[in-house]
C-alpha cells in the first residue's frame, strides 16, 4: 500500500491505483462509531482517550479476476431486486400519498405544527434540524463533491514511527455517542513482551460501576491486519501505519454495599447445579433434596405420600413416545423439511436454504471457480473423459491433484450428470454451478477432516482454514454454527457433529442432479474417511432408496480397491425406522 493511491468516488466503492497487487475495496457501514482510533492523553501517561471518529473505514482484500467477476455478478443480482423492488413501491405510492394527506389533516386539526415539534413538547430531545430520512449507503457518503476524493498513501519509515504503537479499538458494546466517547478513559496493561499492550481496562466517567476491558484481537496467518491512516485538512497524503486492534466488551463490577446476606455453602452449591450442572448432577441433587424430605417427615405420612404421588407424576411426565423421540433427532440431525411434500424436490427445499445461504454464497469470491465453469461448459464427452482420467489415480492422490472438481464426490457427481445427459444452458448457470461446487468441497473437507482437526473442537477460523475460506468468512462462520454443537462453559469453541454433517453433505449432493440420483462408488466412502457401511445408513436416514453393488479390485481404476458401488434416489420425506426402536428395545429388556 506504500505508493499506492484510493479513489473514493460517490456512489460506488472505491478503487485502488498504482499498487503493486491487485486489490478490491468496499466501504463498511459504522453508522454507531464502533470504530475507534485512539491516543495518548500525554506525552508521560499509559492512560488512552478516543482521538476522534474515523472519517472513513475500508475493507481491503486481494483482488482479481475471479473476485470482480463474482463483484459483477452481485451487483447485477442487486441491480436486479432494485428493479423488482421499484416495481412493487410504485403500486404502494398512492396509497403513501393517501396517508401523507391524512396525516396533514390530522396535524391540522390538532394544531400541531409537525411530528418533531410534538416528539420535542412531550419531553424528546431532538433538535430542530433532526433528518430522519437519511436512508444512504456507506458508499453515498464518501464525498458531496461530484468528483469525489484520492488519497496518495504513504507508509512511514521506521525512524518516523517512533517507540509506540497505533492502538485501534473497536466498541462492541453498542452505539457510542460522542458525548460518550469524549468520557471514555482506558488505561494500558503491559502484555508478555516488553513495550507491548497486552490489554486495555477503562471506564465512563458518568458510569462508575461499570468497567470496560479491551482484548488484543489475536492475529494468525491468515488473520486480517488493521492500518489506520492520517492525513492534513488541505492534503492529499494519507500516512498510514499498522495498528494493534483491541476489541472493548463490558464488565460489570458490583457496588461497593451490593454484598447482601451471608449464604451457606450448601444453599450456594445447590444454586450452581442448578444453573449450570450436568443431568447427572442435577438427578443426584435432586435426590439428595428428596432423602432429606424423607427424613424430617418420616412421621407425617401424609406429607410423604403426597411427595411420592409428585414423583410419580413427574416420572410419568418423562415418559416420551418412540414417534416423538423420532422426530426430535430427526430435527437435530437432518436439515430442515417438509414431511408433508408430494414431491422428492420438495423435500428439503428449505433444507438447502440453512445449508449454505444464497446470500452468503454471493460474497464468497472463492467459490466461484472460473476454471470449473468453464468446464461446465464444455461438452459432456469431453467432461467424461477429464472425470475418468482423475477417477483413475490413486487413492491416495491428494485432492488439489484430483483435477478442477477437487474431491471425489464432486467427481461421482460430474459424472452422474454427464451419464445422464445434464449440461449447463449458458455461462451464467455455469458460474452459479460451480459455486455450489465449492459449496460441496467445502463440506467435504469438514466432513474428512473436522473429527480429527484439532480433536473436532475448534472456533470459526479454524473452519475457515479447513475449508480454504479467509478466516473472517461468514459462510465459515455459518458453517460452524450449524455443524459444531455447543460446549458447557465454552463460548466461542463448539464440537463437531458427524451425523448432521454427513447428512447435510448428501443432501447437498443429491440437490445437484435434476433427478436426484447419484452413484457413488467405493473411494467416495474412504476419501469422507467413513467406517464401512455409514454413507448408506446416512442416505437411508435422509429418505433415499439406496442400491448396492459389488465392485471388484481396479474396477474404478488400475490401483482401485474392492467395495460396493451405491445407487441413492430421493424417494420422499425421511421415514421413522421401527425395527431399529424395538431392536433398541428389546436390548434394554435383557440388560434389565
Amino acid at each position: 500500500l506504500g505508493n499506492a493511491r484510493l479513489v473514493m468516488k460517490p456512489g460506488s466503492p472505491p478503487e485502488f491505483a498504482r499498487c503493486a497487487q491487485p486489490l478490491a475495496a468496499r466501504l463498511v457501514m459504522d453508522r454507531w462509531g464502533q470504530f475507534l482510533p485512539l491516543k495518548t492523553k500525554g506525552s508521560k501517561t499509559q492512560k488512552l482517550v478516543v482521538g476522534g471518529k474515523p472519517r472513513h473505514v475500508v475493507h481491503v482484500m486481494p483482488g482479481g479476476e475471479g473476485l470482480r467477476l463474482a463483484a459483477q455478478a452481485v451487483r447485477e443480482a442487486q441491480a436486479s431486486r432494485a428493479d423488482t423492488e421499484k416495481r412493487r413501491s410504485a403500486g404502494a405510492e398512492t396509497q403513501r400519498a393517501l396517508q401523507a394527506t391524512q396525516r396533514r389533516s390530522n396535524l391540522t386539526r390538532f394544531r400541531i405544527p409537525s411530528l418533531t415539534e410534538a416528539l420535542r413538547k412531550v419531553g424528546f430531545d431532538i433538535s430542530p434540524d433532526a433528518d430522519f430520512s437519511s436512508r444512504r449507503g456507506p458508499e453515498e457518503d464518501v464525498a458531496e463533491g461530484a468528483e469525489g476524493e484520492t488519497f496518495h498513501l504513504k507508509a512511514l519509515l521506521e525512524e518516523e514511527k517512533g517507540d509506540g504503537v497505533v492502538p485501534l479499538a473497536f466498541w462492541a458494546v453498542g452505539p457510542l455517542s460522542q458525548d460518550s466517547a469524549k468520557q471514555l478513559q482506558l488505561s494500558c496493561v503491559e502484555g508478555s513482551k516488553k513495550g507491548k499492550i497486552g490489554s486495555l481496562v477503562g471506564k465512563l466517567a458518568k458510569a462508575e460501576l461499570q468497567e470496560f476491558g479491551g482484548d488484543r484481537l489475536k492475529k494468525s496467518s491468515r488473520a486480517s491486519t488493521y492500518v489506520v491512516g492520517i492525513k492534513a485538512p488541505n492534503s492529499k497524503r494519507l500516512f498510514i501505519q499498522e495498528a494493534d486492534a483491541f476489541q472493548v466488551s463490558l464488565k460489570r463490577k458490583a457496588p461497593a454495599g451490593e454484598t447482601g446476606e451471608k449464604v451457606a455453602y450448601a444453599d450456594m452449591r445447590k444454586r450452581l447445579i442448578a444453573d449450570m450442572g450436568t443431568v447427572k448432577k442435577k438427578r443426584a441433587q435432586h435426590q439428595k433434596d428428596a432423602r432429606r424430605s424423607k427424613d424430617h417427615t418420616v412421621a407425617e405420612f401424609g406429607n410423604y405420600g403426597s411427595e411420592i404421588k409428585q414423583r410419580a407424576e413427574e416420572l410419568q411426565s418423562k415418559l416420551v413416545t418412540v414417534e416423538s423421540q423420532d422426530e426430535h433427532l430427526k430435527k437435530a440431525i437432518l436439515p430442515p423439511y417438509n414431511p408433508e411434500a408430494k414431491q422428492p424436490a420438495d423435500v428439503y427445499k428449505d433444507g438447502l436454504l440453512q445449508i449454505a445461504p444464497p446470500e452468503l454464497m454471493q460474497v464468497e469470491g472463492q467459490l466461484a471457480d472460473l476454471s470449473l465453469a468453464a468446464f461446465f461448459q464444455q461438452d459432456l464427452g469431453t467432461q467424461m473423459r477429464e472425470a475418468a482420467t482423475a477417477e483413475e489415480m490413486p487413492e491416495n492422490t491428494l485432492r488439489k491433484d484430483l483435477g478442477r472438481c477437487g474431491s471425489r464426490l464432486a467427481l461421482a457427481v460430474v459424472t452422474t450428470r454427464a451419464k445422464q445427459g445434464v449440461n449447463v444452458k449458458d455461462e451464467e448457470s455455469a458460474i452459479r454451478l460451480a459455486r455450489s461446487f465449492g459449496v460441496l468441497n467445502c463440506l467435504v473437507s469438514i466432513v474428512e477432516r473436522g473429527p480429527k482437526y484439532r480433536g473436532g473442537k475448534c472456533l470459526a477460523s479454524g473452519v475457515a482454514e479447513l475449508c480454504g475460506l479467509d478466516s473472517a468468512s461468514p459462510l465459515a462462520a455459518h458453517f460452524h454454527a450449524e455443524f459444531y454443537d455447543e460446549m458447557l462453559g465454552r463460548r466461542k469453541v463448539r464440537s463437531f457433529n458427524n451425523r448432521k454433517a454427513l447428512c447435510a453433505l448428501m443432501v447437498w449432493a443429491l440437490h445437484l442432479m435434476p433427478s436426484l440420483a447419484l452413484e457413488i462408488p467405493p473411494a467416495v466412502e474412504r476419501e469422507l474417511r467413513l467406517p464401512p457401511g455409514q454413507l448408506k445408513k446416512s442416505l437411508e436416514y435422509i429418505g433415499c432408496q439406496v442400491l448396492e453393488e459389488k465392485v471388484s479390485t481396479g474396477a474404478s481404476g488400475p490401483l482401485s480397491a474392492p467395495g460396493r458401488k451405491i445407487t441413492a434416489k430421493l424417494q420422499g420425506p425421511p421415514r421413522m425406522n421401527l425395527a431399529h426402536y424395538e431392536k433398541m428395545s428389546k436390548k434394554k429388556k435383557e440388560v434389565r
